[in-house]
C-alpha cells in the first residue's frame, strides 16, 4: 500500500522539477561542470538534501529535459515546452502519487497539447523520459523527507 505523501514533500518535489526546469532554459539546454555545481548548489540553499543517488536522478532528470529542450528548438515557444512541462510534472506526480502507468503519461502528453504546447513524436518521445526520470526524483525525495 502507498502511503500518503505530505505537503512538504511534494513541496519540495515541485520545488525541485520547475527550477531545473528554469535551469535548462536559461542554460539554453547547455551547462558545463561549473554550472552544475552551481545548480546543485542553489538546490542544496533551497533545503533539500541531495544524496548520491539523488544527484544521479536529478542528472538522468535534466539531460531528458536537455533534449526536449534541444527537439523543441524546431517548434515556437519553447520555453512553453520545457517550462509547462516542467510544472505539470509536478502536479502530475502530485496528482498520482508518484505511481503513474503508460496510460496516465499518454494524458499528461494530451493535456500538455490541450495547452497549445506542439509536440512531435521526437518531442514526445523526450517528455516520456523526463516523466519517467521524475519518477525517481519523487521517489526519493520522499524517502529523503522520511529521513529527515
Amino acid at each position: 500500500m502507498m502511503r500518503e505523501v505530505n505537503i512538504r514533500e511534494i513541496n519540495m518535489f515541485g520545488e525541485l522539477i520547475n527550477f531545473s526546469g528554469r535551469f535548462v532554459e536559461q542554460q539554453k539546454g547547455v551547462w558545463d561542470y561549473f554550472a552544475w555545481i552551481d545548480f546543485l548548489s542553489e538546490v542544496k540553499n533551497k533545503g533539500i538534501d541531495i544524496t548520491d543517488e539523488m544527484r544521479c536522478y536529478i542528472s538522468s532528470f535534466l539531460e531528458s529535459m536537455k533534449k526536449l529542450y534541444i527537439a523543441s528548438t524546431a517548434n515556437t515557444g519553447i520555453r512553453n515546452v520545457v517550462m509547462d512541462t516542467s510544472m505539470h510534472v509536478a502536479e502530475f506526480a502530485r496528482r498520482t502519487n508518484g505511481g503513474w502507468n503508460t496510460s496516465d503519461t499518454e494524458t499528461f502528453i494530451n493535456e500538455l497539447q490541450k495547452k497549445g504546447i506542439g509536440i512531435t513524436e521526437e518531442t514526445k518521445h523526450n517528455i516520456v523520459g523526463v516523466i519517467e526520470s521524475a519518477k525517481n526524483i519523487y521517489t526519493s525525495t520522499i524517502e529523503i523527507s522520511r529521513d529527515t
